[in-house]
């Protein structure tokens, strides 16, 4: 009898302490596993950037009227319709999800017709899409247009995000253990979160879409063009202010090698194209520029913060700002005597949910309270619509360099877990793509032609509990950032 009780008591230590070292060992594997494909946290070596190109959408207010103005996607679409080869769509949003009561443009739609349209026109014309699962439900639904896509023979490659590094690690590493097989998938008729206009999901789409991966890219390519953007083909963002840079040349083939590992590793797949080479490897340009992902875009973003001397200006305008070492290297640019001027979004909106204001108002507060007058702030005056854009410049006497693309600057979009795209390009400081992004920038910094942006004070939030509850999530990287 003690015999028995000495073992049964044994083995409630034995089992706890288990327990614990299979969850700690999943966690660090799940932390620092091998990236699936060796193309992915990409750089490419700088080359010539031919018709570099900057588009912009824009929400305002001028004379008490909203307005939109939209250049991304009509220049999207005329990309679709010019190709004679082939067709890359690679999007991170691509949905019409959203709250019944609001009302947004048929953007998800108006794109997939778009591709479909011009498939049934140029049958030899080659078109893949690549999208997150997150437009599934994390394969809880197949949305209508995705269906209509891969009816009229456009492959659709649904990104594989189990094999990427976990960004949510404790929350993730008790996923891995007991719900990654679909152990819930039984569970359904649960509602859509992403809009109370879509199919319900399940109780496994809703503990998926918990770990908090992403292929938060946004890239075009057709023929010898590529863009890459911060917008996606998402109804309820159609109105969200963006930016995009388009291009020709040689690097056009390095886009295309990082959404080749994309679609190779997530299904087995390869992008097919007739021709995939683009310009003579000979041609010349005033502005070179190389193709970035994942982690490579947190290097270059430092490189080019920590470079900065006095006299310089640093542009900043971004969704998302909240990344250690990005936000030290600010802090020190500044004390140097470089100007920094940051806008923000407020985020306080999100599809149509209310947000408490993190991370930037935290991380703003923390920015002006470490720096003089060298370091600027102003908020981005929305009206449901987010400020999106993910875009520094270095504005230098003797030079401009430009990071613009789909990452934030948070340690998830920078530390090779969510799949990124960006693209930095290096040119002379008069050259017309840096004199387009320079005036971007002071139009909205100083409300030229209307109403964009508004001073720090203006929408400040230093309350000790935001920082409290922002230090909390930091720490425990239970958080979209």
């Amino acid at each position: 009898m003690s015999k028995h009780f000495f073992s049964k008591r044994h083995l409630l230590v034995i089992i706890p302490i288990l327990f614990v070292l299979i969850y700690v060992g999943t966690i660090i594997y799940g932390v620092n596993r091998p990236l699936p494909h060796e193309d992915l946290s990409y750089q490419s070596e700088l080359k010539p950037v031919i018709e570099p190109t900057f588009l912009k959408d824009l929400a305002y207010e001028q004379d008490q009227e909203r307005m939109f103005d939209e250049e991304i996607f009509t220049y999207i679409k005329e990309m679709i319709q010019s190709a004679d080869d082939f067709v890359l769509f690679d999007m991170f949003l691509f949905n019409n999800l959203y709250a019944e009561e609001d009302n947004f443009p048929a953007l998800a739609k108006e794109m997939s017709d778009e591709l479909i349209n011009k498939k049934q026109n140029d049958p030899h014309v080659n078109i893949t899409v690549i999208t997150d699962p997150v437009n599934t439900m994390y394969s809880a639904i197949f949305p209508e247009h995705l269906q209509n896509l891969t009816d009229a023979d456009i492959p659709v490659i649904i990104s594989d995000l189990d094999t990427l590094r976990d960004s949510n690690p404790l929350y993730s590493g008790i996923y891995r253990m007991f719900f990654q097989w679909g152990t819930l998938e039984w569970v359904g008729g649960l509602p859509n979160p992403l809009g109370s206009n879509g199919e319900d999901v399940t109780l496994h789409s809703y503990l998926t879409s918990l770990n908090g991966k992403a292929n938060h890219r946004k890239v075009i390519i057709s023929d010898g063009e590529g863009l890459i953007s911060s917008g996606n083909p998402h109804d309820a963002s159609a109105y969200h202010n963006n930016t995009a840079i388009a291009f020709k040349g040689g690097l056009v083939d390095d886009l295309l090698i990082t959404e080749e590992a994309v679609a190779n590793y997530s299904a087995n797949q390869s992008i097919t194209t007739n021709d995939p080479s683009s310009e003579p490897s000979d041609e010349e340009s005033d502005v070179y520029g190389q193709i970035l992902t994942e982690s490579k875009i947190h290097e270059r973003a430092l490189s080019m913060i920590n470079e900065a001397a006095e006299g310089d200006t640093i542009w900043i305008g971004l969704l998302y700002l909240s990344e250690s070492n990005i936000c030290d290297a600010l802090v020190y640019a500044a004390n140097r005597n470089v100007s920094v001027q940051i806008i923000l979004d407020q985020n306080i909106e999100s599809f149509g949910n209310k947000k408490i204001g993190l991370p930037n108002k935290p991380v703003a507060y923390q920015l002006l309270d470490q720096t003089d007058d060298n370091l600027q702030i102003r908020w981005y005056e929305s009206d449901k619509e987010q400020y999106h854009p993910k875009l520094l410049f270095l504005d230098s006497d003797d030079s401009a360099q430009i990071l613009s693309g789909s990452a934030n600057f948070t340690r998830r979009n920078l530390e090779d877990l969510n799949l990124e795209t960006n693209i930095y390009l290096s040119a002379e400081p008069d050259a017309e793509i840096a004199n387009d992004i320079r005036t971007y920038f002071e139009r909205i910094w100083s409300n030229e032609d209307g109403i964009y942006t508004a001073d720090y004070e203006t929408h400040k939030d230093e309350s000790l509990w935001l920082r409290a509850i922002f230090t909390v999530q930091k720490l425990t990287k239970l958080s979209t950032f």
